[in-house]
């Protein structure tokens, strides 16, 4: 039902495409810390997984 609702807003343009994403991506880091055993060895962590990549990382 989530889902379908950001879909729905999106067409409507009632959000822009960063918008629709940013639920998505914080379901997928709730399941990610709540079933950590579908993670194999290795995989980043969820806080990792929601940064833009190695670049943006400190040195």
């Amino acid at each position: 039902m989530e889902k379908k609702l950001l879909e729905d807003a999106l067409h409507l343009e009632l959000i822009n495409g960063i918008e629709h994403r940013q639920p998505l991506r914080l379901k997928e880091d709730r399941n990610l810390c709540a079933h950590t055993c579908l993670r194999s060895l290795g995989d980043a962590s969820p806080r990792l997984a929601t940064t833009p990549g190695p670049t943006s990382w400190p040195r």
